[in-house]
């Protein structure tokens, strides 16, 4: 029997492998593989090796050597003997999760092909996972891969123009693309499943939740958003609330709405809350002469637009202000607007709204039936383009609603 000492070469280059990091149920739509997708690379065939189990010294039988293959936790190892099948010589190996080499031993001396293998890797040393090495007798030989992830560039094509597309795997902090013309490139992903979210900024389209699994032959995905945009004319007809997901507190009677009580109340129609840009109409009478308020763009209870024309005892009197409610918070919008004429105290007045992208523009005709402008409020952020029109008691206000309408605008009556 022979024994000889690893020698620090050995010793040094094993603490030195590592494996490279890469780098750094649908809701809202449908993902699918794209078919121009490549197929998986294919595995070489593989004959039939003897499994072996790694030496856990340096003894050897006479006249025979030893290979320490380096690589990563997990690799599993193929040796095969070049030029002398007669002893079938060719033999498999794993490195165990808790070490970085595996030694073959009582080789006979010779050529041999070492390959190596782990899933979702590839070879980064350039010898396309495979070496040639000699075995000498007496004497250890060394071979060495260094191990990177197998990563991938994944093109997301939409049906939308431009948005923003957040993903990650699990573990993995959050990236964030821009979807330009229809597509976003997504670099340097390692196979796995990722979350994705995808918000576009056209109009009516919806946030696109869902996941992908990224590997061979998974690299490319077509995704379809839904589209929803309120198309109808809400008119409600004040005979009872069931239609409306309002405060327990409100009340009809005579063909009117009598909101009282904080709250909003919003369309159960599905199809009455995706509008964007348009027209409502109202006939309000300030019945504690407080403020009258309105729900533009809801996504829902704690995100919407809120509209609010205020009376003779309200804390500002005589103003149209508006406000951004986002999470439940409100944000004042920067500009408020007068309103000149305070016969809105005494009867029912009608307030139009048209809302146009990020401008909220206001009329009222008073109870005298005089006509006037009274400006436009803007939201430089834009924060909300589409949703549901609704009605809102903000504080201690109780108004008396009479008609009320909204109908989408067309591009000719946008102005």
């Amino acid at each position: 029997m022979n024994k000889f000492p690893l020698p620090k070469a050995i010793i040094l280059i094993t603490l030195l492998v590592c494996v490279i990091p890469p780098a750094a149920a649908q809701e809202g739509g449908t993902i699918r593989l794209s078919p121009g997708n490549p197929p998986p690379r294919p595995k070489p065939p593989r004959k039939k090796y003897t499994k072996v189990e790694g030496a856990t010294d340096t003894k050897t039988a006479a006249k025979t050597g030893l290979l320490v293959a380096l690589a990563a936790p997990n690799a599993k190892l193929f040796l095969e003997r070049l030029d002398d099948q007669s002893d079938g010589g060719d033999r498999e190996g794993q490195i165990s999760a808790e070490q970085s080499h595996f030694i073959f031993s009582d080789l006979k001396p010779g050529l041999y092909r070492l390959s190596v293998e782990l899933e979702s890797y590839e070879d980064a040393s350039g010898k396309n996972g495979a070496q040639v090495v000699t075995i000498k007798e007496d004497t250890p030989t060394v071979a060495a891969f260094k191990l990177r992830l197998r990563t991938y560039n994944v093109t997301i094509k939409t049906n939308v123009s431009a948005g923003e597309i957040t993903y990650s795997a699990k573990g993995e902090a959050t990236r964030i693309g821009t979807i330009l013309a229809g597509k976003v490139m997504l670099s340097n992903l390692s196979a796995g499943k990722y979350d994705i979210e995808i918000r576009p900024t056209e109009l009516g389209y919806q946030t696109l939740k869902s996941a992908i699994v990224v590997g061979e032959g998974q690299t490319a995905f077509d995704v379809t958003i839904d589209r929803k945009l309120s198309t109808g004319i809400l008119a409600p007809i004040w005979t009872t609330l069931n239609e409306w997901d309002a405060p327990q507190t409100w009340s009809v009677n005579t063909l009117k709405l009598l909101a009282k009580g904080r709250g909003i109340a919003l369309p159960r129609d599905e199809s009455m809350r995706y509008y964007t840009n348009f027209e409502m109409s109202c006939d309000v009478k300030l019945i504690n002469d407080t403020a009258a308020s309105f729900v533009l763009r809801a996504k829902d209870k704690q995100n919407y637009y809120l509209i609010q024309i205020t009376g003779g005892k309200a804390d500002e009197k005589y103003l149209v202000r508006g406000f951004v409610v986002k999470n439940g918070v409100e944000r004042r919008l920067p500009n408020e607007l007068l309103v000149t004429d305070q016969g809105i105290s005494k009867d029912f007045f009608r307030v139009t709204i048209k809302c146009v992208e990020n401008r909220i523009k206001v009329d009222i005709t008073t109870p005298d039936g005089l006509e006037l402008s009274l400006g436009e409020l803007q939201d430089a952020n834009l924060t909300f383009q589409v949703g549901a029109p609704g009605l809102a008691i903000r504080n201690l206000e109780e108004v008396e609603i009479g008609f009320f309408h909204v109908k989408p605008l067309t591009n000719s009556a946008r102005q």
